[in-house]
This record gives structure tokens, C-alpha cells and sequence, in this order.
């Protein structure tokens, strides 16, 4: 089995993030940052070396989560999974968000998260084939 995957949490609610923190822990990964501004995910992100973020929508700042998100995933090609408690489609009517990043809904539910973290970051069944 290889190193914890390394996750960003970028959360401005205390209460939420600490119950995300928690979460990422017990499905295996390893928190490498806790953060309440999305502009400070854009530096943080590289800094921490991240192989996940997992980032609110509305965030502390001038900058939303989903342009953090745009801008993380463009520029250094970190997945990134969306926290909200808006609809897919109140995503799609405020923030113009279509299909291409996954996103939890918020209370987050454990085995969701595991989930998500498998998809996103699960090795794919042709890459985890070992020799015999």
C-alpha cells in the first residue's frame, strides 16, 4: 500500500471543517492544511504538495470556492471535490457550475466522502495490477 493520500481542507466554518478533518482521517488520508480563504488554497495547495482539495463554495474573501477550484485544477492539475449546501442546480443557477468536479453535500456523510476520495483519487483496476 502506498503513502496517505494528502488532503486540503478549505472550509470557513470551524464546526465543519473539524468534522471534514475527522472524516478525511478516518478514511485513510492525512490533513496537510486547514484553510478559510480560497485564495490562500491557490499557494497552499502547491506549498502542502496536496493530492486533494476538498473546498467550500462560499468561503471568508473577494474569491467563491469554485474559482479557487477552476483555477487549482487549471493550473496545477490537483483534483479538487466541491463542499456545499446548495443543489446542483442552485450550483449550476448561481454559480454557472456544469458537469467536471464532484462535490459533497453538506452535513457531509462519511461514507460519501470515502467514496468521492476512491473515485477521485482510486487507482483505476488496469493500474493496480501486480506482476504474478
Amino acid at each position: 500500500m502506498g503513502n496517505k493520500a494528502r488532503v486540503l481542507v478549505v472550509e470557513d466554518e470551524s464546526i465543519s471543517a473539524r468534522a471534514i478533518m475527522h472524516m478525511v482521517e478516518v478514511v485513510g488520508c492525512e490533513v496537510v492544511g486547514v484553510l478559510d480563504r480560497a485564495e490562500d488554497a491557490l499557494t497552499s495547495v502547491v506549498e502542502q504538495d496536496a493530492d486533494l482539495v476538498l473546498m467550500d463554495v462560499r468561503l471568508k474573501g473577494e474569491m467563491s470556492g469554485i474559482e479557487a477550484a477552476r483555477l487549482i485544477r487549471g493550473r496545477y492539475g490537483t483534483p479538487v471535490v466541491l463542499v456545499t449546501a446548495y443543489s446542483p442546480k442552485e450550483l449550476h443557477d448561481h454559480y454557472g457550475l456544469g458537469e467536471g468536479f464532484p462535490y459533497l453535500t453538506k452535513p457531509v456523510e462519511e461514507h460519501e466522502l470515502a467514496s468521492v476520495v476512491d473515485e477521485v483519487l482510486g487507482a483505476r483496476p488496469d493500474e493496480q495490477q501486480e506482476p504474478s
